[in-house]
């Protein structure tokens, strides 16, 4: 069998390391305006196979689309054609605090990628590990109000983590009268600082079992799957011991308010994902919510009555 190596019309030659990449000629006149493509047998040739084959001349034309510059190893000094960024002035904290507000949010930290299997982020990602990296500063947080905790977290992390009220009042109520645990959980999960990550012990209350799961995405996010996995570990012990797998059971006796009840709710749910989706991460199948249970899904994920009541409820 025969090959045939097709070429274009000519190739860029050595370039110094500050400089532009020169495309090359692509096509001629005649080919591009009948908007076919454009090859010769050889890098030589006078006109390419399409002029040959109808007799016509042929022009080559140079490339509409600029040339990027070179790209240089990690180890090379910056050029003098790069000096030019560094002597740029700095943006204001105005814009950069908009441009962190408005960001493109991708998939909630930017995680280790040698802390944590890049696939599992892929797939079946615990939240949106790009989306609070480019959130305010940590020398903000420090300053922040309750008011602006809460305001930053419903814009940063709520869409990701919906175990807090989705209300910006009731947050900030719940906010304005929660134990330091959950505060601060909130707070280091809405401010990253890999310097500072709590590991608290949690007791079995609805606001310490709220700060861990956060925690959860703060350590998981920061690279350390097995811190996370142990505070998943200990939430999930205290649910079980809380009897929150049977909060909706029909032998149930509910003596809570409706807000608390889709509160556990949504935090039985958050967790009983992680820990599937850590379980495949870490390679542990020890599941500690893998038993019989009857919850009803969160109203926020927009259901109706009958499917939240029995599209995942088990009888006790």
């Amino acid at each position: 069998m025969t090959c045939i190596n097709v070429y274009t019309r000519s190739t860029t030659g050595p370039i110094p390391l500050d400089g532009d990449r020169q495309r090359s000629e692509r096509a001629c006149a005649a080919c591009r305006a009948a908007k076919c493509k454009c090859i010769s047998l050889t890098p030589t040739a006078l006109r390419c196979t399409r002029c040959e084959r109808l007799e016509r001349e042929c022009n080559f034309l140079p490339s509409n689309r600029h040339g990027r510059p070179r790209r240089l190893p990690k180890s090379f000094p910056a050029s003098k054609g790069s000096d030019s960024t560094q002597d740029s002035p700095a943006p204001s904290s105005d814009s950069a605090n908009t441009s962190a507000n408005a960001g493109d949010h991708h998939s909630i930290f930017e995680p280790d990628i040698e802390g944590c299997p890049a696939d599992f982020l892929e797939t079946v990602a615990l939240c949106d590990f790009n989306a609070l990296h480019e959130g305010p500063s940590q020398q903000f947080a420090d300053l922040a109000t309750l008011a602006t905790l809460a305001t930053q977290y419903q814009q940063h992390v709520h869409p990701f983590v919906s175990i807090l009220p989705t209300n910006y009042v009731a947050l900030l109520a719940l906010l304005k009268s929660a134990p330091d645990t959950l505060v601060a959980a909130v707070r280091c999960i809405t401010f990253p600082d890999p310097t500072r990550l709590p590991n608290p012990i949690l007791r079995p209350t609805l606001s310490d079992i709220q700060a861990g799961v956060l925690l959860v995405h703060v350590h998981y996010g920061h690279g350390d799957p097995d811190t996370a996995r142990l505070l998943l570990q200990t939430i999930s012990r205290h649910l079980l011991d809380l009897e929150w797998h049977q909060i909706d059971a029909a032998c149930a006796t509910p003596a809570l308010a409706e807000d608390e009840l889709e509160s556990i709710r949504r935090v039985w749910w958050e967790c009983w994902a992680l820990e599937a989706k850590l379980s495949i991460t870490t390679g542990t199948r020890d599941l500690i919510l893998g038993v019989p249970f009857s919850v009803n899904c969160p109203k926020a994920l927009g259901y109706d009555d009958d499917v939240r009541t029995h599209a995942h409820s088990r009888p006790c």
